[in-house]
């Protein structure tokens, strides 16, 4: 994963600021309500065709923030696991809400005022990949820093690259890294949105594209050929017709009395369970 230089070196901005914006945004009132404050006024801010949109560059969307667990032990409960480690689940939960953020920082569309709420509704289509470093165990009394920018869009959606990172021995190790795709909805909910093309700046920004390019022709071949779409081919209709003879006892074919084959198990045998520790906060 080809992770670009767009980080701010002093990290000003704490992540409950981030989180604090993205409320402002989308014009969020504190609190579970029933019924939302509605948004279809906001619907004409959207452009009708990607082309009204000006471009944008991975620049305009590069967030960077801080996560002040060194000092703030209120914090610290949030991010600490029972073995005195960092949660790596909070922290994955983190990125995926500052890819939103990012998102938001990247989108502009003329039409909208400095008073206006954003037309758009960001959603999460998928995490394309998360790269972990199994050599760095983060620590929950030291701060931890996320960045991310826009690495790829397509006409509905964004790419986002985000990364966490901490401070080890006076220079700064990546906990993990991670590629989002997002989804651009409408200020309802009720349709997809257009987003900004992305222009690339520099050699560097131009391959970051190709390869969001390429990862989308896969999600698209995977997606084309998924069995929930693609009735099985002759050879694996034969595979699954041959497994299916080996657990047939020939002497007694009855498909309620199935017989299992040498050195196999069957699947209902083949389940695992686990149990997770609560976590102090």
């Amino acid at each position: 994963m080809s992770v670009l230089a767009y980080k701010v070196g002093t990290y000003l901005l704490k992540y409950s600021t981030v989180n604090q914006h993205l409320i402002n945004e989308m014009g969020i009132e504190p609190g579970y309500l029933v019924k939302r404050k509605p948004r279809d006024s906001l619907l004409h801010l959207l452009p009708k065709l990607q082309e009204e949109l000006p471009h944008r560059t991975m620049q305009d969307s590069n967030l960077s923030a801080s996560i002040p667990l060194a000092k703030d032990i209120a914090l610290q409960n949030k991010y600490v696991s029972v073995h005195g480690r960092v949660r790596i689940g909070k922290l994955l939960e983190d990125l995926d809400e500052f890819a939103v953020a990012v998102s938001y920082k990247y989108l502009h569309t003329p039409k909208r005022r400095l008073e206006d709420n954003s037309p758009y509704i960001i959603v999460t289509a998928l995490v394309d990949k998360i790269s972990l470093n199994t050599h760095f165990v983060p620590k929950y009394l030291e701060n931890i820093y996320i960045s991310g920018y826009v690495s790829w869009v397509g006409k509905t959606s964004l790419e986002i690259t985000a990364m966490l990172e901490q401070e080890n021995d006076g220079k700064m190790e990546i906990i993990t890294a991670a590629l989002f795709l997002m989804a651009a909805r409408n200020a309802t909910n009720t349709g997809s949105a257009f987003v900004n093309p992305l222009c690339a700046q520099n050699e560097e920004e131009e391959m970051s594209i190709r390869c969001g390019e390429e990862r989308k022709k896969k999600r698209m071949y995977h997606s084309e050929n998924s069995t929930l779409r693609k009735l099985p081919n002759d050879e694996e209709m034969n595979l699954i017709h041959g497994l299916f003879k080996k657990t047939v006892d020939l002497h007694d074919p009855r498909i309620y009395k199935p017989h299992l084959p040498k050195n196999c198990v069957w699947m209902n045998d083949a389940v695992y369970h686990n149990l997770f520790s609560g976590y102090p906060e």
